[in-house]
């Protein structure tokens, strides 16, 4: 009995332990599934000796579109970022200054809606993404940062190409964003004009819309339902899947 009484707190201790160390992988696997589509396999810091090239944007839009189809072509790593920190690790400002440049030129384009641009987003969390195409080394590094607003009571995760802050999807929450915004087609034509990149709409309903980038056989979906703005990469059409160069 006494043996027994000895090992209980330590074993209580060890799950306590264990469930702090898989909980915020947790929380991070929802993120992912939201924002890409779905969750990544790995969780490790980016290595420095990745065989890389330098992309163009319909590059990486490709990786990105590889990837929401779970392609065993592409590989993901993640890093946190350490948001709580004022300064990036880079130099290049604070995250803060990097989501509300985003914000503003969502704002502008009108592809979300102008009270976003009233208050400034506060960046409460963050991942850095790469992907690299295993065949060819083509790789490209995005930015997951996950913003709230007290003041009207939303919030917004956006996907930034890291090298250009330009935002590649986002998902947002914000009280009746539906009806501060036009169509779902409209929502994405600004959206993509955003990008510089030549859009054809396939098909509009009243809360989604299906886009094409020529340029890269990548599949788009907008959902613009109630409080949700939704605009996420659905992977290759199917000419972009059959292409040699889909996977770089």
């Amino acid at each position: 009995m006494k043996g027994k009484k000895t090992w209980l707190p330590v074993g209580l201790i060890c799950l306590v332990v264990l469930g702090a160390m898989l909980l915020p992988q947790s929380v991070s696997r929802a993120r992912d599934a939201r924002l890409l589509g779905r969750v990544h396999a790995e969780a490790m810091e980016v290595a420095g000796g990745l065989p890389t090239r330098p992309a163009s944007l319909e590059e990486k839009l490709t990786l990105l579109g590889i990837w929401s189809r779970d392609n065993s072509a592409v590989s993901y790593f993640t890093q946190d970022l350490m948001v709580e920190t004022e300064e990036r690790e880079d130099g290049a400002g604070s995250w803060d200054q990097a989501a509300a440049a985003a914000v503003e030129s969502l704002v502008e384009a009108g592809v979300v809606p102008e009270e976003l641009g009233m208050e400034p987003p506060v960046v409460a969390g963050g991942e850095r993404m790469l992907l690299r195409s295993q065949s060819s080394g083509v790789s490209a590094s995005f930015l997951s940062l996950w913003c709230s607003y007290d003041r009207f009571g939303g919030s917004l995760d956006l996907v930034l190409d890291e090298d250009t802050g330009t935002v590649v999807q986002l998902y947002l929450s914000w009280p009746g964003a539906s009806q501060l915004l036009p169509s779902p087609g409209g929502v994405g034509e600004a959206f993509f004009e955003t990008l510089g990149l030549e859009a054809e709409l396939l098909e509009e309903g009243k809360r989604t819309a299906i886009f094409l980038l020529p340029a890269c056989a990548v599949q788009y979906e907008v959902l613009l339902e109630r409080d949700i703005l939704w605009i996420n990469s659905t992977g290759m059409s199917a000419a972009g899947q059959d292409s040699p160069k889909a996977a770089g």
